[in-house]
């Protein structure tokens, strides 16, 4: 190649190399990221979004000390990961740290090093990404999570909330402390926790079927309840929940409401029977004669009703005084319900008078129970006087009324008073 050729050859290289670079600085320049590079501990080149991001000149970057405008609690680490990154040594590849602005407040940015060769020497490439937006959304969505969670942790009510594979994405104390299980167990998974929970709950069995009916039914909405060995009762409601319209998963609810069952039973209780001896009372018997007498008409057969009144109950009651005939009362009504068949329904009708419904039981076998009922009350003693009562007897026939079958009953039992006392009449 001639001088001449050689010169226009360089030239022309020479225009091609500064083109690249001018074009090269030209992308740098205009980046959409802040761009340093560091050397020595010094930054000796910055590009102008790393100017725009920091609110300082490119002068004023130069000519720090880097280190000034780290925030303080960040310089240790970042230190660290540029000295190890220089020397080879494991550092992180990319992390998020702060800086102070020119203004004095706190910017996030996100660093990305490369070890580049800056004039013949080791230097550290960085890109640097603002997310102080961001990082403000991440925290105002973890107080905002840990509000939510602080809600739902104030309840007494057990919460837990999975997507649609069944994977758990929410709970709260009271469901661990339900459920007797730590959150080690949680991690685990749903189907873990369900093999857990049938150990606890009384009907294991049927509550999986639910569990799984649920499932197969996403747009089921239940509340039913369920008890656990230990004797509590839960009140379960479970619905699902949507994200942009569509079904994402289930909240499941649990109330303890053991309580509220046995207070509902107390009065169910109070309701049905006599206070003072504990036996059903007449409003609960005529429900239950109502009952009976349907049951015999539709299926056939019949039931005896005994009906009898304590003897002499009004002396007692006038010579010692009301507490000597609630204990007469209560030992009569002990004394029967020994004797009393597991089928037999014991009422108090009213004062002194009970009533008693024997089923599937004729008017034979009937007089048989009402003569041991009579027997038997006579082993009861107060004051040296022996107690006794006067019985009535009455089978049901096809064509009584409710009414009729009680005014037979009662009509025997009145013939017994009045013909002696401590007898069996039957009509």
């Amino acid at each position: 190649m001639s001088d001449s050729e050689n010169k226009a050859f360089k030239a022309y290289t020479n225009s091609f190399l500064n083109d690249y670079i001018n074009q090269y600085k030209n992308i740098v320049e205009l980046a959409g990221e802040a761009i340093v590079v560091l050397q020595d501990n010094r930054i000796v080149y910055a590009n102008k979004k790393c100017s725009e991001v920091t609110g300082y000149s490119i002068e004023e970057i130069l000519t720090t000390p880097f280190i000034e405008f780290i925030y303080e609690e960040d310089r240790e680490r970042v230190l660290k990961n540029l000295r190890n990154r220089i020397k080879g040594l494991p550092a992180e590849k990319e992390y998020d740290f702060r800086i102070i602005h020119k203004d004095g407040s706190i910017k996030w940015f996100h660093i990305r090093p490369v070890i580049i060769q800056w004039n013949g020497k080791p230097a550290v490439l960085d890109f640097l990404v603002d997310i102080t937006e961001r990082k403000k959304l991440e925290e105002d969505l973890k107080k905002t999570v840990a509000i939510l969670q602080a809600t739902i942790d104030a309840t007494e009510d057990a919460l837990l909330v999975v997507d649609n594979s069944r994977n758990i994405l929410a709970y709260n104390r009271a469901f661990l402390q339900l459920w007797e299980i730590d959150e080690e167990k949680i991690k685990m998974g749903s189907e873990v926790l369900l093999q857990h929970v049938k150990h606890l709950v009384k009907n294991p069995d049927v509550f999986v079927e639910i569990v799984e009916e649920i499932y197969k039914n996403p747009n089921k909405v239940v509340r039913d309840t369920f008890e656990l060995k230990d004797g509590r009762v839960f009140e379960r409601f479970s619905a699902p929940f949507n994200v942009d319209e569509k079904i994402a998963g289930r909240v499941w609810y649990s109330k303890d409401i053991t309580l509220k069952k046995r207070f509902e039973e107390e009065l169910e209780k109070l309701a049905m029977t006599d206070t003072l001896t504990g036996i059903y009372n007449r409003r609960k018997f005529e429900e239950i004669l109502t009952e009976e007498i349907s049951r015999t008409k539709r299926y056939g057969g019949t039931f005896c009703l005994i009906m009898f009144d304590i003897d002499n109950f009004k002396y007692i009651n006038d010579r010692y005084g009301h507490d000597a005939g609630d204990y007469v009362l209560k030992s009569v009504v002990e004394k029967v319900k020994r004797y009393l068949r597991d089928s037999d329904k014991f009422s108090r009708w009213g004062g002194e008078e009970f009533l008693i419904l024997c089923p599937k039981t004729s008017i034979t076998e009937g007089v048989v129970i009402a003569d041991r009922i009579k027997e038997t009350v006579k082993e009861i003693s107060y004051r040296s006087m022996n107690i006794t009562i006067s019985v009535g007897v009455a089978q049901y026939s096809r064509d009584d009324t409710k009414e009729n079958i009680l005014k037979r009953v009662d009509k025997a039992m009145y013939l017994a008073k009045n013909t002696g006392k401590d007898k069996v009449v039957a009509l």
